[in-house]
């Protein structure tokens, strides 16, 4: 089971992620650090419609919380088997790597978006068919963030494009892919899309950062035109 520590103390606005977040420190000021499912414990009155797993999740993949590790980056108080994944997810790109990604899926099966037990019946489901594209602060923690929601072996995630302006870019990006997103059960876009093949969404994904002259870097990947 990965711990989690906080990483950075973030400065939040909205009164509910303020006091969401005051519970995970109250939390962790005594622990120290925390597994998943005692942090989703922890503010599991959060609103929102994922209550306390979509906040903690979104802490996790802005850094606020990070996974526990020694000072030689190794992981303590694992068992092997998260110890392992954990370590790989600390060898990528180092803390602060952001930019573009996508995910795709190595199952036919398809698999709940969320693991979330309250969501879990009625939420979308891809599999791989589909693409999943999309913006991370750090690269090694979103790759995490997947692992924890289809295991390992079943995703690969794909960093396609290093650059700062990761919300301006996500943005642009989606935009040019609109037709191809999903509608999740309750109607809404899904940043997952069908009907496109992952180097056609790479392919996009460089055109639409060249017209709108970002400053990126391509990072070299199977999908690359």
């Amino acid at each position: 089971m990965i711990r989690y520590r906080i990483g950075m103390t973030p400065n939040l606005r909205a009164g509910r992620n303020r006091n969401s977040w005051q519970k995970i420190q109250a939390q962790l000021s005594t622990r120290g650090s925390a597994d998943l499912e005692s942090l989703v414990q922890s503010c599991h009155d959060h609103d929102h419609p994922t209550g306390g797993w979509g906040f903690v999740n979104y802490c996790i993949r802005h850094e606020w919380l990070v996974p526990v590790t020694s000072p030689d980056r190794g992981v303590v108080n694992l068992p092997a088997s998260d110890r392992d994944l954990v370590n790989k997810a600390l060898n990528a790109p180092a803390s602060g790597d952001s930019g573009i990604y996508i995910a795709i899926l190595l199952t036919d099966q398809y698999l709940p978006v969320t693991r979330d037990p309250r969501y879990t019946a009625t939420c979308a489901r891809v599999n791989n068919q589909n693409v999943k594209v999309g913006k991370a602060r750090s690269f090694r923690v979103r790759e995490s963030n997947y692992w924890q929601d289809f295991d390992q072996p079943n995703v690969e995630f794909i960093p396609i494009a290093r650059l700062a302006e990761i919300d301006r870019a996500e943005t642009a990006i989606l935009r040019r892919l609109d037709t191809f997103r999903l509608l999740s059960p309750k109607r809404s876009k899904m940043d997952w899309l069908a009907g496109i093949t992952p180097a056609e969404v790479v392919r996009i994904a460089y055109a639409i950062l060249d017209k709108n002259g970002f400053d990126y870097q391509a990072i070299s990947n199977r999908f690359a035109p």
